[in-house]
């Protein structure tokens, strides 16, 4: 995920907080993330955040969104025929949907 914003390193709190953590039902490290990731939005207040990520960045897409972000998601080259899981919950949030290969 990049977000474009004034000072962007920030983001090293929320990357710490990965997928796994979601998965394996750790409930407190998902509102942990969520937290961060309000925070961070809400001191860089960017213009667009660009994610190609998982579903542990759903909160901060749609955070962002909330805010005024332009959100733009770049589906992965691992998904080639369809999209992913979080490309298709993103895609009604996202002011762009790009996918790399040929529709």
């Amino acid at each position: 995920m990049l977000v474009i914003g004034s000072q962007a390193g920030n983001l090293k709190a929320a990357r710490k907080l990965t997928q796994e953590s979601i998965e394996s039902g750790r409930a407190w490290d998902y509102f942990r993330n969520l937290a961060v990731s309000l925070r961070i939005l809400l001191t860089e207040r960017p213009d667009i955040i660009i994610s190609t990520g998982a579903g542990s960045v759903l909160n901060t897409l749609f955070l962002g969104r909330l805010l005024g972000s332009r959100i733009i998601f770049l589906e992965t080259f691992a998904h080639t025929r369809t999209p992913s899981l979080t490309g298709r919950l993103v895609s009604p949030l996202a002011h762009a949907h790009l996918v790399q290969w040929p529709a």
